[in-house]
């Protein structure tokens, strides 16, 4: 969907724990640069790259991903995306985000239920377990953050400002 020139909310078709979902990465671009906001799920690489296609971008002219936070919806296809390209791809995060990216810390929702494991039903243990090898097999490097989540805002506005420049 179109929110102004240069903005797009991508939708992506998702399916959780059974229930069909929609998750909505965001692409901004300009000129120069073409920044994913948010990579969706794990396995989810070709329908991002559809829809960014779709909106007239090439997928290859991905520069930037900016990560809100870890959840695994946010993080998902993170490094299957880095690892698509065939350039490297500055990757932005919220600086309390960092240490969980790039598996220095157990993201909070995998703690949480680490916490209680052994009070959680058998269903739930396998998905932390599903969770936390996800987690360890797909640490990815965040070459950027930023202390202020406004200052993202702000820069976003500017790229979409200048566009009509």
């Amino acid at each position: 969907m179109k929110i102004a020139n240069g903005i797009y909310m991508l939708e992506i078709s998702a399916n959780i724990m059974g229930t069909p979902s929609v998750i909505n990465p965001t692409l901004i671009w300009d000129n120069d640069t073409v920044i994913l906001i948010d990579t969706g799920y794990p396995g989810q690489l070709p329908q991002i790259r559809e829809a960014i296609e779709e909106v007239g971008v090439s997928f290859n002219q991905l520069n930037m991903v900016i990560l809100t936070h870890q959840d695994i919806d946010h993080v998902g296809s993170l490094s299957s995306i880095l690892n698509e390209l065939p350039h490297s791809v500055e990757v932005l995060a919220h600086k309390e985000e960092k240490t969980y990216i790039q598996g220095e810390k157990l993201p909070v929702k995998v703690a949480q239920l680490e916490a209680h494991l052994n009070s959680l039903p058998k269903e739930m243990k396998a998905i932390y377990e599903q969770l936390k090898a996800f987690y360890e097999s797909n640490k990815s490097n965040v070459d950027k953050t930023i202390s202020d989540r406004l200052k993202i805002w702000m820069n976003f506005s500017y790229l979409n400002l200048m566009k009509d420049y």
